[in-house]
C-alpha cells in the first residue's frame, strides 16, 4: 500500500509539474502575441486616422471606381514581359525583398501615419505548393517578425501579397486596414510591378463586390476594361486555385475566422471585405489620378 500510494505521489507531482509548465509556455507565448501583434487589433482604425468618410456607397459608385482601377491596370501592365504563354513574368524573391520597402517610403511621404523604421524582409515559403491546399497565400509570424508568403501563386500576385504581410509587420492587425495599407504601398511603389499587382488585387477585391451585387456590370467591365494580358493572368490564377479547392482550403478558413473573432474582430473572414469600402472612401478624391500622373512621371 506504501508503495502504491509513493507511486501514485509521484505521477501526481509529474502531472501538476507538465500541467504548470504548458500553462507557463502558453502564458508566455499570449503575453509574447500582445506585445507583438495582439494589441494592434485595438489601434485606431485607418478610415479615422486619414479622415476617409466610410459609408455606403451607390451601385454606380462602385462601377465606376472599378473601372477606373481596372484601367490603370490595363495601362501599367501594357509593355511588361511576359513568359511564353503571355503571362506576366514576376519578380524574383530577391528582387522582391530589394524593393519591398521602396512603396512604403513613398506612401510615408505622402502620409506621414506610414513613415516607420521597420525593414522587414518579406520571405519565401520553401513548401508553398503544400500550403497551397490551405488556400494561404501569406502569413505574419509577430514572435519572429517575419512575414512569409506564397511564392508558388501565381507570380503578378507575389508583390501584393508581400505588401499584404508587411503591413501586418508595421503594425496594422485588422484585414481591412492591413490590406488598404499594403494596396496604397502598392500603388505608390515606383516599380510597374509592384504597381500592378496592387491595382489587380484591388480590382479583384472591389469586382467581388461588384459580381455579388450586379454581375452584369462586372461582367461588362471585365470584357471592356480589363486588357487581354490582365485577362490571361487573372484566368492562370483563377486555373490555379481551383486545384486546391479541397476540405483542407474549407477547415483552414474556418480556423483563420475563430482566429479573428477571438481577436474580437466580429465579421471574422468577412472583415477581408472591408478593404472596398476604404478604397471608395479613398478613390472619392482625387489622390489617385494625382498619383497616377505622379508615378508615371518617374517611369
Amino acid at each position: 500500500l506504501y508503495r502504491l500510494f509513493r507511486y501514485r505521489e509521484k505521477r501526481l507531482r509529474r502531472f501538476l509539474k507538465t500541467s504548470l509548465l504548458v500553462l507557463g509556455t502558453g502564458f508566455l507565448a499570449l503575453s509574447l502575441f500582445l506585445v507583438f501583434h495582439g494589441l494592434n487589433y485595438a489601434r485606431p482604425s485607418l478610415a479615422g486616422d486619414m479622415g476617409l468618410s466610410v459609408r455606403d456607397r451607390s451601385l454606380e459608385e462602385l462601377d465606376s471606381a472599378v473601372r477606373r482601377l481596372a484601367r490603370e491596370a490595363s495601362a501599367v501592365r501594357e509593355g511588361l514581359p511576359e513568359d511564353e504563354t503571355g503571362v506576366l513574368l514576376g519578380l524574383s524573391m530577391k528582387e522582391i525583398q530589394a524593393s519591398a520597402q521602396e512603396g512604403w517610403d513613398r506612401l510615408g511621404l505622402a502620409y506621414p501615419l506610414f513613415q516607420n523604421r521597420a525593414r522587414m524582409k518579406p520571405k519565401g515559403v520553401l513548401l508553398s505548393r503544400y500550403w497551397s491546399y490551405t488556400r494561404i497565400i501569406g502569413i505574419y509570424m509577430p514572435l519572429l517578425a517575419e512575414p512569409s508568403i506564397n511564392i508558388d501563386q501565381p507570380a503578378f500576385m507575389h508583390p501584393a501579397t508581400a505588401a499584404h504581410e508587411l503591413s501586418h509587420a508595421r503594425g496594422f492587425a485588422r484585414e481591412g486596414d492591413c490590406d488598404f495599407a499594403g494596396l496604397l504601398s502598392c500603388f505608390y511603389h515606383p516599380g510597374p510591378v509592384w504597381r500592378y499587382s496592387g491595382l489587380v488585387s484591388a480590382v479583384k477585391s472591389m469586382g467581388g463586390r461588384l459580381w455579388e451585387e450586379d454581375p452584369d456590370r462586372w461582367y461588362a467591365i471585365y470584357q471592356s476594361e480589363l486588357s487581354a494580358a490582365v485577362q490571361r493572368d487573372l484566368a492562370l490564377e483563377s486555373a490555379y486555385w481551383k486545384k486546391f479547392e479541397t476540405p483542407v482550403a474549407r477547415i483552414s478558413d474556418q480556423i483563420n475566422d475563430a482566429y479573428l473573432k477571438a481577436n474580437k474582430v466580429e465579421e471574422g473572414v468577412k472583415s477581408y471585405g472591408a478593404v472596398v469600402d476604404l478604397l471608395l472612401a479613398w478613390l472619392d478624391g482625387d489622390a489617385f489620378e494625382e498619383l497616377t500622373r505622379e508615378v508615371r512621371g518617374l517611369e
